[in-house]
């Protein structure tokens, strides 16, 4: 399994989109953060159903991680009462028998839930893991880089899982800066060593993003992935363990969809390379912004670094916007652009095109 690309991602309308218009899925192994559908007049919920038929669309016949999100704005009362641990987090188990049983993904592995509000902790997680792998061929647990009760969660696991079922333990650094790159990368080869000592048939996922939630006021940049440079430290400094690369594609782990831009923004265009992304914006010309966006795609593709033998379609949009009838006109469409765009680019990077 390390021979793939772990693409985490929250099942927002941006990464439904870019996933929707990714063709060849192949090399991708998806980590599914399940976040609520959108809220309609008729669905005040966010029924989750409307993004598992969509990952269907995306992912059908695949093997995929599926998580549940954390953050309250993308939640819903259905995912809340997932995290009921009542009879070893029994409501999550019936979902994901339920979707099993459609027969709409190839594997399954679930992600453990934690609920350490849980006056039996031990003893849900306990009877979540054995039923979870009564059910399915493998299971997986997400570790935020910070969170020192891992090792705790590890010991309780272990006494369950055996070596005929697959193990995905992921290292989530969520967001990192430049500046913390040595740190963030001890950390991680603390925690792999740790818990290969436990496990040792343990598949490791190491997933980073440096996308930042907000960019400077320049016209023009390149940001630096330093993901990558992670990664690659972090397998050096024990290449005798096998280690997945997983990212956010490119998408900031703090969501700002709620973000109301009073004053309008700046129309900006992203153009992911293999190692770095670099971006053109301008303040909106009179004619709006669909025709603002058109003169910004302009500037991308006269860039030199522009990708045009990239034949996708996020690489599509922009040469379509810069021949004058932009394709979109909304922060959220390009935030698709780019992710599409940044996948291949990953992709081709890790020799899996």
């Amino acid at each position: 399994m390390k021979n793939k690309y772990g693409l985490l991602f929250k099942t927002g309308d941006s990464e439904i989109r870019a996933l929707r218009n990714f063709s060849n899925k192949k090399g991708i192994f998806p980590i599914i953060e399940l976040t609520r559908g959108r809220k309609t007049k008729k669905d005040t919920i966010g029924d989750i159903q409307k993004r598992i038929d969509q990952l269907a669309e995306c992912f059908g016949n695949m093997d995929i991680i599926l998580d549940l999100t954390t953050e309250p704005a993308l939640s819903s009362t259905q995912i809340d009462m997932f995290y009921i641990p009542d009879n070893g987090y029994k409501n999550w188990i019936n979902f994901l028998i339920e979707i099993k049983e459609k027969d709409i993904f190839k594997d399954i592995y679930p992600s453990i839930l934690l609920n350490v509000d849980d006056d039996y902790f031990e003893d849900n997680l306990e009877k979540q893991v054995s039923s979870i792998l009564k059910k399915f061929r493998g299971i997986s647990y997400r570790c935020n880089i910070e969170d020192e009760g891992y090792s705790d969660d590890i010991d309780i696991i272990s006494k369950s899982i055996s070596s005929d079922k697959k193990f995905f333990f992921i290292i989530d650094c969520s967001y990192i800066r430049a500046s913390e790159l040595s740190s963030c990368k001890e950390q991680a080869v603390r925690i792999i060593e740790d818990v290969y000592n436990k496990i040792p048939h343990v598949n490791f996922i190491l997933a980073s993003t440096s996308f930042p939630d907000k960019i400077g006021e320049d016209d023009s940049s390149t940001l630096q992935l330093t993901e990558i440079r992670l990664y690659r430290e972090v397998s050096k400094a024990i290449p005798d363990i096998s280690i997945m690369y997983s990212d956010y594609g490119s998408i900031n782990p703090i969501r700002n969809d709620n973000v109301i831009m009073a004053n309008g923004w700046r129309p900006r265009i992203d153009v992911p390379l293999e190692t770095e992304i670099f971006y053109y914006r301008r303040r909106k010309v009179p004619k709006g912004y669909a025709v603002t966006y058109s003169l910004v795609a302009v500037d991308a593709t006269r860039d030199r670094r522009f990708p045009s033998e990239i034949k996708n379609w996020g690489i599509n949009q922009i040469i379509i916007a810069a021949d004058g009838a932009s394709p979109g006109s909304s922060p959220s469409f390009w935030i698709s652009v780019r992710m599409n765009i940044y996948i291949e680019q990953q992709l081709r990077r890790l020799s899996l095109r």
